[in-house]
């Protein structure tokens, strides 16, 4: 179980990290000049940052899928509480994941 959150942890954490690397990549094609070369490198070090990010992020993310899947594997059983909003009523909603 430990394992399973710090992998989401991590997973969570390059998410973040490819988000702020795109905008730096929009940002630096935003303000793009191609006569200079310091453009260049800076587009593509922002462009390849964000590339490992989201390669990190889907790796962690197929991490989490082969975690769950050995987890359902040996029978654990997870249980969600979501809260259940209707109409005219407010309550809980429990749920059993295999």
């Amino acid at each position: 179980m430990e394992t399973l959150r710090r992998t989401e942890a991590d997973r969570d954490f390059w998410f973040t990290v490819s988000l702020i690397a795109g905008g730096v990549t929009l940002y630096v094609l935003n303000d793009f000049q191609s006569d200079q070369s310091s453009d260049r490198v800076q587009l593509l070090l922002a462009g390849g940052a964000t590339g490992y990010a989201f390669w990190k992020w889907s790796t962690a993310r197929g991490a989490i899928n082969d975690q769950l899947v050995e987890g359902r594997a040996k029978g654990y059983v997870q249980l969600d509480v979501l809260p259940l909003i209707a109409p005219h009523t407010l309550g809980v909603q429990l749920a059993l994941r295999f």
